[in-house]
């Protein structure tokens, strides 16, 4: 049986819109390749329908989900290798799959996104899994190019395998100087010579190798959210990082954890002079995963010169051990909790889809 073509530049404007809005990201691409009207009539029909995930491996691949819906996706694959060589697709998933050859994958990835972009106006880029192996030369490239005209990264997870290597002190510098349209950054690796390189990046960082990390960096940084894994920080410098955060510092920072080695804990809430509460003082939040983590008692400070309150705390809920969190109450809270790293980025997207914005939450007076 054959069906007929569909005339769906002859139906009203309304009735255009909901059914290209039905479409899959390919079919609407394919279709805005038919004429200029074609092209324009895509565009405006699909504006921040779509989210994408960008994943740097052995290959590329682009995934593209609808923002409200991550349950399903539709995947680009861009490779040198010949299509026969990769592994099978799974014959449900075929028609969600492109295979793009290329011998010359990086240009490639940039052309895909780009058009993908100017096309259906891309939503967000929920992550970008930048895991360089035989790409690893063209990090900068790759950096540079993420930050153009795309759209808001929400989280860009940034390592090196295929051999392991740290980041070189000009990569990083790259890093900071490409991190506008960055939300959150994710380091899985360490920085080389970093001494030269102040850490002043205005996003939300997490490290999982932090000995680089000096407390002047931290005093540089404008950010909400920190986590530090594997630091060289001692109880002198969480003394005089909340020090400095009472007499203004660090304005922007909502919560701030760390790991270190001989936490006492009791010698900094002494130290400060803070108020301790009673450990079996429960207060919950929502933590940047939008899971609800606890803070039990604590020691409570805050801020003369604007009422902040501010709680220190042993996360009990940290999958690394030995982990000190300084969490700042206010009417909206930015929160994330260490317990994210108990599970891969890759489990947390399949569970949770797009990391999404911060989680805010107003806690509750009685919990203050």
């Amino acid at each position: 049986m054959t069906t007929e073509p569909l005339p769906i530049l002859l139906f009203p404007t309304l009735v255009q819109k909901l059914v290209i809005q039905e479409m899959d990201p390919f079919n609407q691409m394919d279709l805005s390749k038919c004429s200029i009207r074609c092209k324009n009539t895509v565009k405006s029909s699909c504006k921040n329908q779509w989210s994408a995930v960008i994943k740097i491996r052995n290959h590329i691949n682009i995934k593209l989900y609808k923002k409200n819906d991550s349950s399903k996706y539709w995947n680009i694959i861009i490779t040198d290798k010949n299509p026969s060589e990769l592994p099978e697709v799974s014959p449900e998933f075929q028609e969600m799959t492109r295979i793009i050859q290329s011998d010359d994958e990086m240009s490639k990835m940039e052309e895909t996104v780009s058009s993908h972009h100017d096309i259906l106006k891309l939503h967000s880029i929920a992550m970008a899994f930048l895991e360089f192996g035989k790409h690893q030369n063209e990090i900068e490239r790759v950096l540079k190019f993420l930050n153009t005209d795309l759209p808001k990264i929400e989280m860009v997870y940034l390592g090196i395998k295929d051999p392991v290597r740290n980041l070189t002190a000009s990569e990083y510098k790259c890093l900071l100087e490409n991190s506008s349209s960055i939300e959150n950054i994710h380091i899985e690796t360490e920085i080389e010579n970093p001494d030269k390189l102040p850490v002043t990046l205005n996003v939300n960082m997490f490290s999982n190798y932090s000995r680089w990390v000096r407390l002047e960096d931290i005093h540089s940084l404008n950010c909400n959210a920190l986590m530090l894994k594997c630091t060289l920080f001692k109880n002198d410098n969480v003394v005089e990082f909340v020090r400095f955060w009472l007499n203004g510092g660090n304005p922007g920072i909502r919560e701030f954890i760390f790991q270190m080695e001989n936490i006492d804990y009791e010698y900094i809430g002494r130290s400060l002079g803070a108020e301790a509460r009673d450990p079996e003082l429960v207060r919950t939040f929502t933590d940047y995963f939008g899971m609800e983590a606890k803070v039990f008692g604590g020691f409570d400070i805050r801020r003369e010169s604007d009422q902040m309150l501010a709680t220190i705390y042993l996360d009990v809920n940290c999958s690394c051990g030995s982990c000190l969190a300084f969490v700042v109450w206010k009417d909206l809270v930015y929160h994330f909790s260490p317990l994210c790293t108990a599970l891969s980025i890759k489990e947390l997207i399949k569970k949770y889809g797009s990391t999404g914005r911060l989680a805010e939450l107003n806690p509750p007076a009685n919990q203050i």
